[in-house]
C-alpha cells in the first residue's frame, strides 16, 4: 500500500503514444489505499493542469487534458482535501509523463515513464476546514555540504520539530547550493516538521550543465515535481512560480530573473477557476524588483496584471539574503484596488552560513543588511494575512536591534557618535518607529538608508584581526532598508538612562525593545 500511495495514481491499460491526452479521476480515497475502488466518489470541479493549461473535473470527478511529452500532470489541491505525503512529507500530487526519460546530463533526471497510461487518477484525503492557519516560509536554505545541512537542522528545524502550530512549510528556492545530491538529506531533515513541504525552484537549484532553461530544471522536477503549480488552504490560493531564466551558458552559468510564457500561461489559466474573494499568494524565488538594477524583473507587469482583479493579493520571495518589502501602486502600473504587497523573506542560511561560530558550533549567519538569519511566518484568517519574521533560536519578541553608545559624553561634539540607530527587521516605508528616553515624550525616528552598524562592526573584526576566528568570513555589508535614526538629546543628566523603542508595522501591531546607556560629563 505504501508504494501505491507514493505513486498517487491508478495505471490501467496502456494507450498508444499518439493519443497524448491524459484522462483520469480525482476521487475521495475512502479506504486510503491509494487506488480508486468501486464505490469511491469522484470530486467535482477540481483543477488539473499540465503546467500551462488548467481544466476542471466534471460532476463525477473525471478530467481530460493534453499531455505533451516531458510534461507533468498535476492536481491543484482543493481547500477541504489533503494530498498523500511521501516519507519526507512531500505532497504527491503529480504524474511525470516522460516516455523516453529526461536528457542525459551530469545531474540525475527523470527516468523513462513509458507510454501515457490510459488512466491517471489522483486520490485525495478529506481534510479539516482551514479558516485560520499558519505557514512556515523559508528563504534560501542553500546547503552546499553536510556541514551546512547540520546547521540547518540545529539552527532552524530542531526548535520547530515538536510544534503543531503550522499547516505547511515552503522553501522559496535555493534549497541547495548546486549540490543536488543534498536534496534527499535535506528532505529528511525537513520531514521532522511533520507537515507538507512545498518547494520553489531557485537559481542554485538549476542544472548548469544543461543547454537550456527547460532542461536545467530536470533534477528539481525529479525530486519535487512541477516547477509551476498551485494549491489551496482555506480561502487562500497559493501559486508557486519559477522565475529564474537560465541562458544555457554552461561556462558562465548566466541567468536572468523573470517569468517565461509557460509561467504566464499557467497563472492566467489557473486564475480563471479561482473565486474572486480568495486571497492570492504568489510564492517565488526572486523578488519582483532586482536588487541591483532596481528595475522590475521580466514580465512582472504581466504577472501583476493577471492578479490585479483580485481584491486580496500578496507575494513573497527569497534570493536577496536581506529582508525587505515592496509596495506596488498606480505609479508602478498596478491597477488593483489597494497596493500590492511583496515581502522578501531573507534567507534561512543568512549570509550563506558564514560568520563566527557560537558555543554550539553554529555560525552567526547575520545577513549583510544586519538582519539575523531566520524565517517568515504567514498567519491567515479568512482571506486576510499577517507576516512575522522569526529569528533563529531567539524569542518571537526579538524584532529589532538598538544601537546606542554605552557611554555618551555631554561635552562630545562628534554628533554621529551619539546617534541612536534601530534596525527593525521587517520595517518598511509604511512603518513608524518612535523612541522615548526615560519618561520623556516620544520622538519619531527618521528612516535612513545606510549599512547596519552592528554588522559593520562584525565585518571589521574579521578584516582587522590578526588571528583567525572559529567560523567563516562573512560578506561585505550592504545597505539596509529598515534602519531608523535619531540624535540623543543633549540635555540628559549624568547617570543611567533607558531608551524605549516602539515600532508599529503596516498591520498596526506594536513591537517594543529597550536599551540602557550611561551619560557622563
Amino acid at each position: 500500500m505504501k508504494k501505491l500511495i507514493i505513486l498517487l495514481l491508478t495505471v490501467c491499460a496502456i494507450t498508444p503514444l499518439s493519443a497524448q491526452v491524459a484522462r483520469g479521476k480525482v476521487f475521495v480515497d475512502a479506504n486510503r489505499n491509494g487506488v480508486f475502488d468501486t464505490g469511491e466518489k469522484g470530486i467535482a470541479h477540481v483543477a488539473v493542469s499540465n503546467g500551462t493549461e488548467v481544466v476542471l473535473t466534471d460532476n463525477k470527478g473525471f478530467y481530460s487534458i493534453q499531455a505533451p511529452e516531458n510534461s507533468i500532470i498535476f492536481v491543484i489541491k482543493p481547500p477541504e482535501y489533503q494530498f498523500y505525503l511521501d516519507e519526507f512529507n512531500l505532497p504527491q500530487f503529480y504524474y511525470k509523463h516522460y516516455p523516453e526519460g529526461g536528457p542525459k546530463q551530469k545531474n540525475p533526471g527523470i527516468l523513462p515513464t513509458g507510454p501515457l497510461p490510459d488512466d491517471i487518477s489522483f486520490p485525495l484525503i478529506p481534510g479539516k476546514k482551514e479558516d485560520g492557519f499558519k505557514a512556515l516560509i523559508y528563504g534560501d536554505t542553500q546547503v552546499g555540504n553536510l556541514e551546512d545541512l547540520d546547521f540547518l537542522g540545529r539552527d532552524i528545524i530542531a526548535d520547530l520539530a515538536t510544534s503543531e502550530a503550522y499547516t505547511f512549510a515552503t522553501i522559496l528556492g535555493d534549497i541547495v547550493h548546486e549540490v543536488p545530491s543534498l536534496y534527499q538529506p535535506l528532505n529528511k531533515i525537513m520531514s521532522a516538521l511533520k507537515i507538507p513541504v512545498y518547494n520553489v525552484q531557485g537559481n542554485h537549484d538549476m542544472n548548469y550543465d544543461a543547454m537550456s532553461d527547460r532542461l536545467a530544471t530536470e533534477t528539481f522536477k525529479l525530486v519535487y515535481g512541477p516547477k509551476n503549480y498551485a494549491f489551496n488552504y482555506g480561502r487562500v490560493h497559493f501559486i508557486v512560480l519559477d522565475n529564474i531564466l537560465y541562458s544555457g551558458d554552461t561556462i558562465r552559468y548566466d541567468y536572468t530573473e523573470g517569468f517565461d510564457e509557460e509561467a504566464l500561461s499557467f497563472v492566467m489559466n489557473d486564475l480563471k477557476h479561482v473565486p474572486a474573494d480568495r486571497l492570492i499568494v504568489l510564492m517565488m524565488h526572486a523578488p519582483f524588483i532586482n536588487e541591483y538594477s532596481m528595475k522590475p524583473i521580466i514580465n512582472t507587469d504581466k504577472i501583476l496584471a493577471a492578479i490585479e482583479r483580485f481584491p486580496h493579493t500578496f507575494s513573497i520571495s527569497g534570493h536577496n539574503h536581506t529582508v525587505s518589502q515592496q509596495f506596488f501602486g498606480k505609479e508602478s502600473g498596478w491597477n488593483g484596488n489597494s497596493p500590492h504587497h511583496h515581502f522578501n523573506a531573507g534567507a534561512v542560511c543568512g549570509n550563506w552560513w558564514n560568520g563566527a561560530f557560537d558555543e554550539y558550533g553554529i555560525p552567526d549567519a547575520t545577513m549583510y543588511d544586519g538582519t539575523p538569519n531566520g524565517y517568515a511566518i504567514l498567519t491567515f484568517a479568512d482571506n486576510k494575512y499577517t507576516v512575522d519574521y522569526q529569528v533563529a533560536r531567539r524569542p518571537a519578541s526579538y524584532q529589532m536591534n538598538i544601537y546606542i553608545p554605552s557611554v555618551i559624553r555631554l561635552n562630545s561634539d562628534t554628533g554621529a557618535a551619539n546617534d541612536v540607530l534601530v534596525n527593525f527587521f521587517t520595517g518598511s516605508e509604511r512603518d513608524e518607529v518612535t523612541i522615548r528616553f526615560d519618561n520623556r515624550q516620544e520622538f519619531a525616528m527618521t528612516r535612513v538608508l545606510q549599512t547596519d552598524p552592528g554588522y559593520v562592526g562584525l565585518y571589521r573584526r574579521w578584516e582587522s584581526s590578526q588571528t583567525a576566528f572559529y567560523g567563516r568570513k562573512p560578506p561585505e555589508p550592504q545597505i539596509c532598508s529598515h534602519l531608523w535614526k535619531l540624535l540623543v538629546p543633549r540635555d540628559l543628566t549624568p547617570g543611567i538612562h533607558k531608551a524605549e523603542v516602539t515600532a508599529t508595522d503596516l498591520f498596526g501591531r506594536k513591537f517594543k525593545a529597550f536599551q540602557f546607556f550611561r551619560v557622563e560629563k
